[in-house]
C-alpha cells in the first residue's frame, strides 16, 4: 500500500474515533466532570478538520498547523492540571500544591523557550520557532505525566474506574505523542514510521476511551497501585493523608 494512502486511511480512522469520543463524552454528560479533556478533544478535532481543508505544503497549511498546534499545547497543560485534580480529588491539599507547581513549571518552560529563541539562528522561521517552544513545554509536561504514572503505580489509592481509564489512557497517549514530537524537533525530520506509531497508538487510546469511559464508571472503584500487605498499605495511606492534612492546615483551612 502506498505510504500516503496508508497514512490517509489511518488519519481518517483517527478522526472518526476522535469525533465519536467527543460525541460520547458530550452525550453521556461526562464533559461536566472532565471539561479540559473534552476541550482537548474538540481542539484536536478542529485541527483535523482545518488541516484537511487546506492544501498540504502551502504557507497557509503551515500557519494553520502552528496556530492549531499552539491551542493543543495549551490544552495539554489544562488536561494535566485536570488529571492531577481528578487523581488527587480526595487529597485536596496535595492537589492544590501540585496545581501550583504545574503552573509554575509550565510558565518556566515557556519563558526558557522564549529566551532560547533569541539565541538560536533558526528562530526566524515560524515553524522552527514554534517547535523550540513546543519542545520545552512538552518536556516539562512529560515530567508531570511521569509523576502521575509513579503515583498511580505506587500508591494503592481507591479511584473510580473513569479516573483510572482517563489517567492510564492519557499517560500512554501523551507520552507517545510527546516522544514523537521531541524526536522530530531534535532531528528536524519526520520518518514515515513516526506517523504509523503516533497515529496507531493515539487511535488505540481513543478507541479505549470510547468503550471504557461511561457514566457507570463514576460509581465503580478500582485500585491500580502497588499491592502491599494490608498493614503496610494502611500505614502508607495514613502517611499520605497526614501530609495532605498538614498542607490544608498550613493554608489555614
Amino acid at each position: 500500500m502506498h505510504l500516503l494512502h496508508r497514512d490517509q486511511i489511518l488519519l481518517a480512522i483517527q478522526t472518526v474515533s476522535l469525533a465519536l469520543l467527543a460525541v460520547r463524552i458530550w452525550w453521556s454528560g461526562l464533559y461536566r466532570l472532565y471539561p479540559c479533556f473534552f476541550l482537548y478533544l474538540v481542539v484536536d478535532l478542529l485541527q483535523a478538520v482545518v488541516l484537511a481543508s487546506v492544501p498540504y505544503g502551502t504557507l497557509l497549511y503551515r500557519n494553520s498547523w502552528v496556530a492549531t498546534e499552539a491551542l493543543i499545547a495549551c490544552s495539554y497543560a489544562l488536561v494535566i492540571l485536570e488529571l492531577y485534580s481528578v487523581v488527587l480529588r480526595d487529597l485536596v491539599g496535595i492537589a492544590r500544591i501540585s496545581r501550583r507547581y504545574i503552573m509554575a513549571s509550565w510558565a518556566l518552560a515557556v519563558s526558557i523557550s522564549l529566551v532560547m529563541l533569541t539565541l538560536e539562528r533558526t528562530s526566524t522561521y515560524l515553524a522552527t520557532s514554534f517547535l523550540l517552544v513546543d519542545r520545552a513545554i512538552m518536556t516539562s509536561l512529560v515530567l508531570l505525566v511521569l509523576l502521575v504514572s509513579v503515583y498511580l503505580a505506587y500508591y494503592p489509592v481507591p479511584l473510580n474506574r473513569n479516573v483510572v481509564v482517563y489517567s492510564l489512557g492519557y499517560v500512554v497517549y501523551f507520552l507517545t505523542k510527546a516522544a514523537t514530537l521531541l524526536l522530530i524537533s531534535h532531528s528536524h525530520q519526520w520518518p514515515p514510521f513516526f506517523n504509523v506509531i503516533l497515529i496507531g497508538v493515539s487511535t488505540a487510546c481513543l478507541i479505549f476511551w470510547l468503550f471504557a469511559l461511561s457514566p457507570q464508571g463514576e460509581k465503580k472503584t478500582l485500585v491500580v497501585g502497588h499491592r502491599w500487605n494490608l498493614e503496610d498499605e494502611a500505614l502508607l495511606l495514613a502517611k499520605l493523608r497526614a501530609i495532605n492534612e498538614k498542607l490544608i492546615r498550613a493554608r489555614g483551612e
